[in-house]
């Protein structure tokens, strides 16, 4: 992925010009290139051990947010499998916690 990270960065360009979505999973956000990072329109997280990750992405998508609102978003992540925080990065601006099933 390292090795493509120009072609990634391309075709997440020119996909959202022609209507299609692109997905990428990764477990580690600083894989993705930082300009495709900051053009997407959604970013779903699904709990991680890693402190910094999360502190990465709370602190890039969610806004300020009160360190009681963040451990409280933290421990319902954990609570059920497949939990998973959307950020919304387009209009209309929020995040969502799902429940896993």
């Amino acid at each position: 992925m390292k090795g493509l990270t120009g072609e990634l960065v391309k075709l997440g360009f020119c996909a959202h010009h022609t209507g299609v979505s692109v997905w990428v999973l990764t477990q580690q956000l600083s894989s993705i290139a930082k300009p495709f990072r900051k053009n997407v329109a959604a970013t779903v997280l699904f709990y991680t051990p890693s402190a910094m990750t999360t502190k990465v992405l709370f602190e890039g998508y969610a806004g300020e947010l009160a360190q009681g609102d963040l451990k409280q978003l933290i421990a319902r992540l954990k609570e059920r499998k497949f939990s998973h925080l959307v950020f919304s990065l387009r209009y209309p601006f929020g995040c969502l916690l799902r429940g896993g099933d």
